[in-house]
């Protein structure tokens, strides 16, 4: 018999050891899923002999997992595992079980997935999670009073485009090309060079009068040299601060 030695303090302060026997552990066979079916929709009086009773007369010898009385009266579907010991096919248990009536109820029958093939279903439902993350473009809000424009001649200026888009050269923002001073090998934003990208900025925009119907009347403008300009509604900023000369598209020259 296994013993266990236990340390414990009488009522006047002496310390005490003593041994009792171990108690012993009993623990639940795991069922063979290969063997087993899930048997679901069953009514809340439903035991394991009722069970044993619909089953064993014609497939033999089975074993059940079941949720205690204590359990059932809380849980609102029942359900239980089955294993058949015998060798018995599966499919026609499932053909012939299925839908079938008992107690009241049409029980469903499914059939139960080894580790190996939950683990396969769980790695390929994650690639494909992953997958349709990849795929699926982020959305972002829209500026309403701001166009993005590109394709620009590199030696176009403010006061040019200006004129194009009916703005003030001060609403022109180009994106500056960033340049490399060979001599100390730093690079920095230049003022007389842009990447042929702007942000034109509108003032007083009204709903008869957006940035969309703005988009839509200076899409195909040319530029001074016959170049056709590229426009679009640009992408908004946090609280629409308006463009950053500086731009977020950076360009290296060596």
């Amino acid at each position: 018999m296994l013993i266990e030695e236990i340390e414990f303090y009488n009522a006047n302060g002496s310390k005490t050891t003593t041994v009792v026997p171990e108690k012993k552990k009993f623990h639940k066979r795991a069922l063979d899923e290969r063997r087993s079916l899930y048997v679901g929709n069953l009514p809340k009086n439903c035991h394991k002999q009722d069970l044993r009773d619909l089953f064993q007369p014609t497939f033999g010898k089975i074993t059940i997992n079941m949720l205690t009385k204590k359990q059932l009266k809380k849980q609102l579907k029942i359900f239980a595992f089955i294993e058949f010991e015998g060798g018995v096919d599966l499919k026609k248990v499932k053909e012939k079980m299925n839908d079938k009536l008992f107690m009241d109820k049409r029980i469903v029958i499914e059939y139960i997935l080894t580790k190996e093939e939950k683990n396969y279903v769980n790695n390929n439902d994650s690639k494909k999670n992953d997958s349709n993350t990849k795929n699926i473009p982020e959305l972002k809000p829209l500026s309403t009073h701001t166009l993005y424009v590109k394709n620009i001649p590199v030696k176009s200026s403010n006061e040019e485009l200006a004129k194009i888009f009916g703005v003030a050269p001060k609403n022109v923002n180009f994106v500056k090309r960033q340049l490399v001073d060979l001599r100390t090998n730093k690079t920095f934003f230049s003022d007389e060079f842009h990447t042929g990208e702007a942000f034109i900025k509108f003032d007083n925009l009204c709903a008869e009068d957006n940035i969309q119907k703005k988009c839509q009347l200076f899409k195909g403008q040319k530029a001074s040299n016959g170049r056709v300009l590229l426009v679009k509604v640009a992408s908004a900023k946090k609280n629409e601060q308006g463009p950053d000369p500086e731009g977020s598209t950076k360009i290296i020259e060596n």
